[in-house]
């Protein structure tokens, strides 16, 4: 509160919630590592969370590879475990982006295929009276 400037005030607010010391590293890592996709939430939701425990990473000077980014999107729910081994199978490389994209792309068919099946049931039950 009694910052004037922005840059003064950045630099507070960095130095008190984006600390580089080995304490915060191991945590965000841990967070990092063991982060999975609930039951429930959409796949924009779970890309955002991990998008932004990577960016909490990179703003302390951790550095995690794109391939690697790939790989840490490994736990996802059993749903999505035919889709996985899909996208990887007879691939040599693993890009972050290709795999976010299909992720959303996939997330969003199963959503289209979910309302679709919801409003077919509806009209079965209407006819059915």
């Amino acid at each position: 509160m009694r910052e004037t400037s922005a840059k003064e005030l950045w630099q507070k607010l960095e130095e008190k919630y984006m600390t580089k010391s080995l304490e915060n590293r191991i945590y965000l890592k841990k967070k990092l590592f063991r982060f999975v996709c609930r039951q429930g939430i959409s796949m924009t939701e779970y890309l955002n969370d991990f998008n932004k425990i990577i960016a909490d990473l990179m703003n302390i000077d951790v550095k995690i590879d794109n391939d690697d980014k790939a790989f840490l999107l490994n736990p996802l729910l059993d749903s999505y475990d035919h889709f996985a081994h899909t996208l990887i199978n007879e691939k040599t490389e693993v890009k972050y982006d290709i795999v976010s994209a299909a992720l959303m792309d996939n997330g969003y068919r199963k959503k289209d295929k979910q309302a679709h099946r919801d409003s077919s049931f509806d009209a079965l039950t209407i006819r059915g009276r």
